[in-house]
């Protein structure tokens, strides 16, 4: 690997973390690391739309809106992305076309997130050129008006990209806005918690994932703009790894013709113009994709822009792959129930009581089980810190893996009994647990979704 490109990757990964070696920005404390490069032609693109439900909700000209999606067809099938993500597409024959039009390009991919309910779907559109291996979405149900109207939420796509030693993985979504004088932002700052959760819970830990979209927090608010990153997991922000001045990334201008009305109440005003797209990066222990650029996209229809947003183009150039060779023998592990987050409630009437159980077992069968007691008078976006849980001790090497379980009761008190909320395994292999041995490691096991409820549940282990 050239010193040139080692020094890009480490301005990448350690922009705001100031590290100073690829052990550091990859937060590797021990073993040895032999590092790869190749090539890694990768292009991923975002674009709020703005095709609201038909009628006065789009602020565009009503004749334009035929335009500005034929503009979108014509421009992405010139660019021929790998991933494409699209916001505010609410319309089901509007997504059907886009899809009909780019189905040759972009062959796969996810929308939604949608229920039975009188709510519109979340108007998200993932399209990718490689296939999904695994598709999934959650609803954000902290809301504020007029966001409520509509099934917002995250689409999660893992994607086999031609030529990529491994997965990748897309989080895709659309978030609370913030309206003037503040409201909207309480509602935000659950749903990027949801979203980290999210992430945590289902995305792999060895492999790059990419959240992108209409985010929603400004990039220009110091204070907000790290807390929202702290939400998330302190993910790289590929805009400023790249331009460290935020104001030049803003998506939300004033500047902007779109408008049907120049003086259209939810139009920036003068001063406001905001950074509210993103596409942000959580590096893989093993696979590191390497940015090449970033570009604002600005596009329009004889003169006039697409959308009320721009989009955002990522291009990605080179991938590191690092294999890590540890050594060592495990004494034991500990595992714990730490937190539980209430997403969304089962379909029982009233609050949920709940309790949860976690079980790690080995490859040659031993086993041991950490349970959680009943918590009583569960709502949705109810969160807490478990601190009676019994722990699961396994003494000796557990071997190649660690096998974790986690299954979830809803206790109605009925003559029914007692409801599954789900079971979830998630598996952890030996060289992740010989990396924090003798410290914690701290997993959130994927999302149970029994009786219709979603729960996320946090484990910690300690491998002594």
């Amino acid at each position: 690997m050239s010193m040139m490109s080692l020094q890009t990757i480490l301005h990448q990964l350690g922009h705001r973390s100031g590290a100073r070696s690829l052990r550091e920005a990859l937060k590797l404390g021990r073993g040895c690391i032999t590092v790869k490069e190749r090539a890694l032609p990768l292009k991923v693109m975002t674009y709020n739309m703005a095709l609201m439900t038909p009628g006065h909700l789009y602020v565009g000209p009503s004749s334009f809106r035929a335009q500005a999606i034929d503009e979108l067809c014509k421009r992405v099938s010139a660019l021929q992305p790998d991933v494409v993500g699209l916001c505010e597409v609410y319309v089901d024959s509007e997504r059907a076309q886009i899809r009909g039009r780019l189905k040759s390009l972009l062959p796969f991919f996810v929308e939604g997130p949608d229920e039975a309910d009188l709510e519109s779907d979340g108007g998200l559109l993932l399209l990718s050129k490689h296939p999904m291996k695994e598709v999934r979405s959650s609803i954000y149900r902290q809301t504020a008006s007029p966001d409520n109207l509509s099934n917002k939420g995250v689409l999660f796509a893992r994607i086999a990209p031609a030529g990529f030693p491994s997965s990748l993985d897309i989080f895709y979504t659309h978030a609370q806005a913030i309206y003037r004088g503040g409201d909207g932002q309480k509602e935000l700052m659950s749903q990027l918690l949801h979203l980290g959760l999210m992430i945590r819970a289902h995305a792999d830990p060895e492999t790059p994932s990419l959240l992108m979209g209409d985010l929603n927090f400004p990039g220009e608010d110091p204070e907000l703009y790290a807390k929202a990153l702290g939400l998330l997991g302190q993910p790289i922000d590929l805009w400023l790894a790249q331009r460290p001045v935020p104001s030049e990334g803003a998506t939300n201008v004033r500047d902007n013709n779109f408008y049907a009305d120049p003086n259209e109440e939810g139009r920036p005003r003068a001063g406001e113009d905001h950074r509210l797209d993103y596409i942000l990066l959580h590096p893989g222990l093993r696979h590191v994709p390497q940015l090449g650029s970033m570009e604002i996209l600005k596009w329009s229809r004889e003169g006039r822009q697409i959308s009320d947003h721009f989009g955002v183009l990522a291009r990605f150039s080179r991938e590191l792959h690092a294999d890590l060779e540890l050594e060592g023998t495990i004494a034991g592990i500990d595992a714990t129930i730490t937190a539980v987050r209430c997403i969304e409630e089962s379909d029982e009437l009233g609050d949920d009581t709940v309790s949860f159980r976690l079980t790690v077992s080995t490859p040659a069968g031993a086993s041991a089980e950490s349970a959680a007691p009943k918590r009583v008078g569960v709502a949705t976006g109810e969160g807490w810190t478990v601190t009676n849980a019994t722990a699961a001790r396994l003494a000796g090497d557990p071997g190649a893996q660690l096998l974790l379980r986690i299954t979830g009761k809803e206790h109605d008190g009925g003559l029914n009994g007692d409801d599954s909320l789900g079971q979830r395994t998630l598996v952890i292999p030996r060289h992740q647990l010989l990396l924090h041995q003798g410290a914690s490691l701290e997993r959130v096991m994927p999302f149970l979704t029994g009786d219709g409820g979603e729960y996320a549940v946090t484990v910690r282990l300690t491998v002594r």
